[in-house]
């Protein structure tokens, strides 16, 4: 089972994967959006995360790290995945030693996966890591500190799901090329809430999902930006179902 976070939000992204008695979250949420978060662990009754991701340093994105380790709900245990340190964003450079200094004072440990590499969840559910090596991250020509999203590829025996959290196109255009040029890819998380100058027409064009999954959240709906999203106008001429979290429950 997979749930994603994002009916009321503005912004922000937490995607919940659930297989027999392990648990993947990927993105915690706004720090506002707390209690949405808490409550979708508990009705699925975890008490304790197996692997938590975080994919960029943006407090949309990590904002509920501290009150998910306050609650138990990260513990030791947890697998914690992060994204590479790099030198090019110096906007980023606050909110990752203060990550540093967390861990360690709490004691957890963080692995910044190498790229291409897979993690085995269990014997049926897998998680491979791309837009991890900070050497190609900070050669980017797009500074956007977006574009040090880690993107994930989650396969549940043949069905893929991929998690591009707010990649921009550069990016986006480089995994089509390196890593994704013989994928079918079946749920695809929209980049970035949806917001346009995200969208890599060549990859969705070429991937033509089966779903995609939008979490712009209300406001930007009631603005307009939902009909006017590049990405999705594209995968709707793909043929592809598209499902907003904001008409449908979470």
């Amino acid at each position: 089972e997979i749930y994603f976070l994002g009916k009321t939000i503005k912004n922000g992204d937490t995607s919940l994967l659930v297989h027999v008695n392990k648990s993947v979250l990927i993105d915690t949420q706004s720090s506002s959006e707390y209690s949405s978060v808490k409550q979708m662990l508990d009705d699925n009754d975890i008490t304790e995360l197996d692997v938590c991701i975080i994919t960029h340093y943006h407090s949309d994105h990590y904002g509920n790290f501290e009150n998910l380790v306050n609650d138990g709900y990260i513990t030791s245990n947890t697998k914690l995945f992060m994204p590479a340190e790099t030198t090019a964003y110096p906007s980023l450079d606050e909110a990752i030693q203060q990550f540093k200094e967390y861990c360690e004072n709490n004691d957890l440990d963080y692995n910044v996966p190498e790229e291409f590499s897979t993690y085995n969840v269990d014997d049926y559910l897998s998680l491979q890591f791309f837009n991890t090596d900070a050497t190609v991250i900070d050669s980017y020509t797009d500074t956007d500190p977006n574009n040090t999203s880690m993107i994930v590829l989650a396969t549940y025996k043949n069905t893929k799901l991929l998690y591009t959290a707010d990649a921009r196109r550069e990016v986006l255009e480089r995994m089509l090329k390196e890593n994704f040029a013989n994928e079918k890819i079946n749920l695809y998380k929209i980049e970035h809430h949806g917001i346009n100058a995200r969208c890599c027409a060549q990859l969705l064009q070429h991937q033509s999902p089966d779903v995609a999954v939008h979490t712009g959240g209300t406001e930007r709906f009631q603005a307009g930006e939902f009909s006017r999203c590049e990405t999705i106008n594209i995968l709707k001429d793909c043929g592809c179902y598209i499902l907003p979290t904001f008409t449908q429950s979470e």
